[in-house]
């Protein structure tokens, strides 16, 4: 590794730059790989292009569209000379890739810029102190089924902005500012609960999916004994943690959607039950042929409600698959087996309505009290 990135410069510092990814869409664009290459060479500091050997075109174009000393490696190293190397570098600006999560596993900071259908909530590095970029457009970020003809969110990201992170992060300076009014920007740190959390760096206008997975985690907490239990007062909880990382003055409209969606919680929870007592009716009256309609019925009306509410969908992507599960068992344990995962189904929807209620009220009292928000 040593010997393919040379002598260490008199005053700069080593960037590495990774401008490939598994799904094109995950790509910034390579002319942005480019402007951000010349940026830091012009400020004295070596730039190595990284890839796989299928990303070869990738490094070329970097490295030609880039002015100044920029040295293309795509498709040069081995994995293990390619941990060697990110070992020696000072800063790594790349996209969601798999040589993001080897930097942050070896300690190397990283610069990250998440794009189309790349969720920074879902695979940021897993590590404190790691700046992470998005764009700010309402679509970010796209659903991996969906086709784009025109990935603007590319062009959300600045070099500039990218090239004025990297040089506060190489300049031990840190990132308390926001250099760009057309991207979001987050760190990423461990939650008291031992979850990652991927905070903002500012107060941007709080949105109804922020709030969403703040709520969620308290769920999966509460749920999941192995987090440990929760306090009595996790709504309010919440929406302290959310006033303290977001503008929720700025998000009235916001605020009406998580509303709805308490509404459609609450309705899941009530169809459910209806669901486990219509079960427990069939079973009585030995028309088990009837069981398979009722479950099938079921996880249809969850679909949909995932497919309406995309927020909700994680919660009943879960509730299918438990319900699929269940009646994939033993038939004479199927009753029972569903039995457990309506209930379950039930109790999520229930927990999640009550929490998203609770934040919603303690929400907009600390809201208005600015003394106690």
């Amino acid at each position: 590794a040593r010997a393919l990135l040379g002598v260490s410069p008199l005053r700069g510092k080593r960037v590495g730059l990774v401008p490939g990814a598994s799904d094109g869409r995950k790509q910034w664009p390579t002319k942005s790989y480019a402007a951000l290459a010349s940026a830091l060479a012009f400020r004295g500091h070596q730039v190595f292009v990284l890839g796989a050997p299928d990303e070869r075109s990738l490094g070329e174009q970097v490295r030609a569209q880039a002015s100044g000393d920029v040295v293309d490696l795509v498709g040069k190293t081995s994995l293990p000379v390619l941990a060697a190397t990110l070992q020696e570098l000072d800063l790594v600006v790349t996209n969601d890739t798999g040589t993001m999560h080897l930097a942050a596993a070896l300690r190397t900071r990283t610069l990250s810029i998440s794009v189309g259908p790349s969720a920074v909530f879902d695979s940021a590095p897993y590590a404190s102190g790691h700046i992470t970029v998005v764009p700010e457009i309402h679509c970010y970020p796209c659903d991996y089924a969906s086709f784009c003809a025109d990935t603007v969110c590319h062009d959300q990201v600045t070099p500039d902005a990218i090239s004025t992170l990297a040089g506060r992060l190489l300049e031990g300076r840190g990132v308390s500012g926001d250099p760009t009014n057309s991207a979001r920007i987050f760190r990423t740190r461990f939650h008291p609960s031992g979850l990652l959390s991927v905070d903002p760096i500012r107060r941007y206008p709080m949105r109804a999916e922020d709030a969403m997975r703040a709520i969620y985690r308290r769920m999966w907490t509460r749920t999941l004994s192995a987090c440990g239990p929760a306090d009595d007062d996790d709504g309010g909880s919440v929406a302290r943690e959310l006033l303290a990382m977001w503008d929720a003055h700025a998000s009235p409209l916001e605020l009406e959607r998580l509303q709805a969606l308490a509404s459609v919680l609450k309705t899941v929870a009530s169809d459910t039950n209806a669901a486990c007592a219509e079960l427990l009716e069939l079973t009585e009256l030995g028309s088990g042929a009837s069981v398979p309609r009722l479950i099938d019925s079921v996880s249809e009306s969850l679909t949909l409600v995932g497919r309406l509410h995309p927020l909700l969908r994680p919660l009943m992507s879960f509730a299918g698959l438990q319900l699929q599960l269940a009646g994939s068992r033993e038939k004479r344990q199927v009753v029972t087996d569903l039995l457990q995962a309506l209930s379950s189904v039930s109790n999520r929807a229930s927990l999640v309505e009550h929490l998203l209620t609770i934040t919603l009220g303690s929400l907009r009292g600390l809201s208005s009290n600015p003394r106690t928000a």
